[in-house]
């Protein structure tokens, strides 16, 4: 069929081409047909038709005449009339409605989707406009067919149509200048007709397939209103948009002639409630366009193809309540994810409440979609049911191991609650298992209990002091260790307040240990009584807010012990002084622990004189002012006095809480200071957009420049974070310059930081500080010789880290790999720092020159491999934990036949030279009790020993006793041949007495299970719901008590036979059972 287009072209060819070609030729197309089904043309430059000529009009006057030949007088529609009209009087004429928009595509018309449709757009809501619903682009997306023409020509031609309410009024005189100058300039013929009826214009464009595109931006931008679209982007794109210096959006606009504003995100301006694209793609900004609706489509076009490519990876958080963690692994089991995705669920043991989401865009929003049903289904399903429990036994409550067995979390009071009420959360068909298990947990322990508070005539004060002081000084930890029992003691707080009147502790160890609790009693009740009355003091009269500038080295060289009862306590001002005697010492008489303790007491008199200086004050301040100072503000704020010298308490009094005061304490001249403070940082808050312009330099050595940067920005970024400001770095033109600059300026580069006044005149003064420290830098290099190196760092780095931690300084040993540096040992910090550090290094050297021993130990060639581990790593292990250096020897053969031999050079303390041989002798003597076992079971049984995830075999192992430890050694234990396999072989590796019990329970598994039957029991169709009961809790019970498995028939089956699955002693009770339900 033919187009408009078309049809014009062939009406000017046959004008230049009559000679040649008959007025009776077709244009090669189809018959002529109704034009209802052509493609859109489009404005893009994929719509547009070969000619058979260049048009020849000129002009508006001779466009306006081709146009008007094919024209009814209403110009409403075009009629095809062949040139030989007795030869074509049997064909039905070809109507051509002008206003039709098949034909004639008509800018700003959504007719049918767009060829090129945005992925983004598709991903957020849709775009406003200010231009006519529909877009100009999906108007002008598809091509027009092309046909071929009767004489070939390199020149194209294409059409479409504007709206009588996008045109510009303009007089046909400067239409015609406008088509001449566009003729003139790209070599492009215009042609135009205008509809009385609708008053569209329609155009058609011949000349060069190179410049027609060119040529209708131009007669768009001419004769079309200027429009404005407007659509937003996610603001983690806006760099990406723009482009380093704009390098991606400067082309945009040239090419497109549109102007293009993008929104900025404004730091610290309130947000709004996050749409559900926000809370994906981050906060959204707004972009206008300007210009001729199709450079504006295009602009937009462009910008999402930026957007899009961009956001191909989305990283996004899915909140989870507190509550429902632990819950989470247990509760996605049965969600399916694409391998795509990266899913990082949160650690119950920290704050964090998300699962991140990593991957693909479209394959990250499933996914959350799924965590989010998920999640509202747990929350409908978790239940929480209290127990009352003996509070003797709490501390026998194993939570991990409780909810490890059963998925249910408990929650214990508080050790200073009097409560026996235990919390269970969790799925309330599995509440019941986790009581059961709690009780079994408590079964084998045997709980005793002493009230100190009885000793010393019932002098509940003295023994509550007492304890927290077995407390504080771990007395109690190392009796529990040596004596492998597990002791609780009540909490500081307990012991603080003074209307509790006991002091209980207890005393928990396995039943077939409970005698050995008569000892622990009786070394507790020995050290109570050495204790008497007069040896403890207790200290009220300083206040808590001093006890951190607490020294108690006076007391010590008095042999008295100092126990911050009052700062433990977390309340309360209560210092506790007990004197200290060796059993070796006689009993001091009075007047002598009078002095002692009256000495340690005198050694607190300037934290007497510092607790006068400490005031509280209570201010008052509207609670929604107070949410301005929450976080870092308050943080910032705080940094500006000295570390504890102040402390604020937003919505509290001294009372408790208040939610319109603020509760200061602290050194009397700090306090004034922070109450201007707070309210300066409320105004600033309050006018944020006027107050974080504020700004000011500092000068920074170019040499420590980037210190001050840090890799990647690293230091920058942590400084903009920690106060909430904005840190740059100048260039040299961006410099302040005055008449009195310093003429070293070359030497230093200006570091401006914007912000709130606070805030920014805090982070000059760290940077300062920073600055500073840096530039009293020192660094020394020492030449020690890597033998030395690792009992110079210590065990776990112990000694280099105390060095590190008391000088302020950086130690740094060689790496192995470092040659050529092997011996050098560098020490970086302040100068002071460096020098006593490079003192004491040198006094540990010599030492350990003088004092260091070696030994050599001998152990089975076969077994050295093992010995040194993968690329040494047991060696090395071994080699740490002990403080030592080992090196291996060529063994010697060995006379009379025995085995070859293998020696290991232990160089080191005595203490760690016996501890590393200790541990090579354990590891060889446990390689020495291997063995391998094969254990022929049918190929049917592997399923069921694997068990789901591997569970059945692990518990295997683990009752037999093996570690999971090490995974290479773990797996060893039971190796089962794969499904594909057809091997029968079970081979269990690994020591002796583990591998006999796996094969012993393997044998016994297998046993039971070959004695499995399966038998049916009737049930009619409509009792069926009485053995499942609510959510098939029913039928779980059955199967749990009597070890069974029972099948029911789907909803949908008219079966009545249930299956029991089972060993033949249970399928019997269990039918039974299943008759009395159903009754």
């Amino acid at each position: 069929m033919s187009t408009p287009a078309q049809l014009l072209a062939m009406k000017h060819a046959a004008e230049a081409n009559d000679a040649q070609v008959s007025s009776e030729t077709t244009l090669n197309s189809a018959p002529a047909e109704s034009i209802d089904t052509p493609e859109l043309p489009s404005l893009a430059g994929t719509g547009s038709s070969t000619a058979d000529s260049s048009v020849s009009a000129d002009s508006l006057g001779s466009s306006a005449e081709a146009l008007q030949s094919l024209t009814p007088t209403t110009a409403e529609s075009i009629t095809e009339t062949p040139k030989k009209q007795t030869a074509n009087k049997s064909k039905k004429k070809h109507v051509f409605n002008m206003d039709d928009d098949k034909a004639f595509p008509t800018l700003g018309a959504a007719l049918g989707e767009s060829s090129t449709p945005s992925v983004w757009a598709n991903a957020l809501s849709a775009s406003q406009s200010s231009a006519k619903s529909g877009s100009y682009a999906e108007a002008a997306a598809s091509a027009v067919p092309s046909f071929h023409p009767a004489v070939k020509s390199s020149n194209t031609q294409t059409t479409f149509i504007i709206d009588s309410d996008q045109q510009v009024d303009v007089p046909k005189a400067d239409i015609f200048k406008i088509f001449s100058r566009i003729k003139k300039l790209y070599n492009v013929s215009v042609e135009s007709t205008l509809s009385t009826a609708t008053n569209k214009r329609t155009f058609l464009l011949s000349g060069p397939a190179s410049s027609i595109q060119t040529a209708k931006r131009e007669v768009l931008k001419r004769l079309t209103k200027p429009v404005t679209v407007k659509f937003t982007i996610p603001s983690s794109v806006r760099s990406a948009v723009i482009g380093s210096q704009g390098s991606h959006l400067k082309p945009i606009i040239n090419d497109t002639r549109t102007k293009i504003d993008i929104e900025r995100e404004i730091a610290g301006a309130d947000a709004e409630e996050p749409a559900d694209d926000d809370e994906i793609f981050g906060k959204m900004l707004s972009v206008s366009i300007q210009g001729d609706i199709a450079g504006c489509e295009e602009a937009k076009t462009r910008i999402l193809s930026i957007v899009n490519e961009n956001t191909k990876n989305l990283s996004i958080r899915v909140d989870v309540d507190r509550d429902l963690k632990p819950f989470l692994p247990s509760a996605f089991k049965t969600l399916s994810f694409s391998d795509a995705v990266d899913v990082t669920y949160p650690d119950p043991e920290t704050k964090s409440c998300n699962v991140l989401l990593s991957g693909p865009r479209d394959d990250v929003i499933d996914a959350r979609t799924q965590i989010r049903n998920s999640l509202a289904t747990l929350t409908e399903n978790i239940v929480t049911e209290e127990r009352t429990i003996p509070k003797r036994v709490h501390p026998l409550l194993d939570s991990d191991k409780i909810f490890d067995a059963t998925n249910v979390l408990i929650g214990l009071p508080s050790d200073d609650s009097d409560s026996e009420l235990v919390r269970f959360t969790g799925l309330k068909q599995q509440i019941p298992a986790a009581v059961t298990f709690a009780k079994e947990l408590c079964a084998d322990y045997f709980v005793d209990s002493l009230d100190l508070a009885r000793s010393h005539g019932g002098d509940a004060p003295h023994a509550k002091c007492l304890t927290a002081y077995f407390i504080y000084t771990k007395y109690f930890d190392q009796l529990s260790t040596k004596y492998d029992v597990l002791i609780h003691a009540p909490t500081y707080a307990s012991l603080a307040k003074d209307d509790v009147k006991t002091a209980i502790v207890t005393f928990t160890c396995h039943k077939e240990k409970k005698d050995i609790l008569k000892k622990v009693r009786k070394e507790v009740v020995d050290a109570v009584n050495k204790i008497t009355p007069n040896l403890v003091r207790v200290v009220t009269d300083i206040d808590l807010f001093i006890f951190g500038k607490l020294d108690d080295s006076k007391a010590i060289e008095n042999g008295v012990s100092i126990v911050p009862l009052g700062k433990l306590a977390g309340f309360g001002n209560k210092l506790v002084l007990i004197l200290q005697q060796s059993d070796d010492e006689f009993l001091p008489s009075g007047k002598e622990i009078q002095e002692r303790l009256d000495a340690a007491d005198s050694s607190l008199d300037n934290l007497r004189e510092l607790s006068k200086e400490v005031v509280s004050k209570t201010i008052s301040v509207d609670g929604s002012d107070q949410a301005h100072l929450e976080g870092k503000t308050l943080s910032v704020l705080l940094s500006k006095f000295e570390p504890g010298s102040v402390e604020i308490k937003l919505h509290q009094n001294a009372d408790g809480p208040s939610p319109d005061e603020v509760f200061l304490h602290g050194m009397k001249s700090s306090i004034e200071n922070a109450v201007n403070d707070i309210a300066q940082a409320i105004e600033d808050v309050k006018n944020y957009e006027e107050a974080c312009k504020y700004n000011v330099s500092i000068d920074c050595p170019r040499k420590l420049l980037s210190r001050l940067i840090g890799r990647n920005g690293k230091h920058l970024n942590q400084l903009r974070e920690q106060f909430d400001v904005k840190v740059d770095v100048l260039e040299d033109g961006e410099r302040e310059k005055s008449k009195d600059e310093s003429a070293d300026s070359n030497e230093t580069s200006p570091v401006r930081i914007t912000g709130l006044k606070t805030n920014a005149d805090e982070c000059v003064k760290h940077i300062e500080s920073l600055l500073k420290a840096w530039g009293d830098e020192k660094r020394v290099v020492m030449k020690i010789e890597s033998k030395y190196h690792s009992r110079l760092i210590g065990p776990g780095g112990a000694y280099v880290h105390k060095l590190q931690d008391r000088y302020k300084v950086i130690v740094r040993f060689p790496h192995e790999s470092e040659k050529g540096h092997d011996d050098e040992v560098v020490i970086r910090g302040p100068s002071r720092g460096v020098a006593k550090a490079e003192e004491e290094m040198k006094e540990l050297l010599e030492y350990e020159r003088e004092n260091g021993y070696s030994e050599t130990i001998k152990v089975p060639a076969s077994s050295l491999s093992r010995i040194i581990g993968k690329n040494g790593e047991h060696i090395k292990d071994i080699s740490a934990e002990a403080g030592v250096s080992i090196n291996s020897r060529k063994g010697d053969h060995a006379e009379n036949g025995k085995k070859e031999e293998a020696e290991f050079e232990i160089r080191g303390s005595k203490s760690g030279i016996k501890k590393a041989k200790e541990a090579i002798q354990e590891f060889v003597a446990r390689l020495e009790n291997q063995t391998s076992v094969v254990v022929k079971v049918n190929p049917q049984y592997f399923g069921y020993l694997v068990g789901p995830r591997g569970s059945t075999k692990r518990q295997i192992i683990l009752k037999a006793g093996g570690s999971d430890e090490s995974v290479y050694e773990f797996k060893k234990y039971m190796q089962i041949p794969n499904k594909d396999s057809s091997s029968d072989e079970i081979v269990c590796a690994g020591d002796k007495k583990v591998v006999d019990k796996i094969v012993k329970e393997i044998n016994r598994l297998i046993g039971e299970r070959e004695r499995v039957v399966i038998e049916s029991v009737p049930v009619p169709k409509k009792k069926r719901g009485l053995l499942i009961g609510p959510g098939g809790s029913t039928r779980r019970a059955l199967e749990n008590e009597l070890k069974v498995k029972i099948r029911v028939p789907r909803a949908d089956s008219e079966s009545e036979e249930i299956t029991v699955e089972g060993l033949p002693e249970n399928i019997q009770k269990a039918k039974e059972k299943i008759v009395k339900l159903v009754e």
